[in-house]
């Protein structure tokens, strides 16, 4: 599970900020936010950079 949404909130980026961080809609955002989507490896990578964090960080579900 992703845990995009909660990491957002803490660094108080919108879907709107991370769009224009990263290149990615903020449709698809709003998709791995809620859940309904889970980002390929290069949008994960993209995202983890974008938010300064290890792409691990990204994932409640991986040690």
């Amino acid at each position: 599970m992703m845990k995009l949404s909660e990491i957002m909130k803490e660094k108080k980026v919108s879907s709107k900020q991370l769009e224009e961080m990263t290149g990615i809609s903020v449709r698809t955002i709003e998709g791995y936010r809620s859940g309904r989507r889970e980002p390929n490896l290069k949008n994960g990578l993209i995202i983890a950079k974008a938010l300064g964090l290890d792409p691990y960080e990204l994932y409640d579900d991986i040690e």
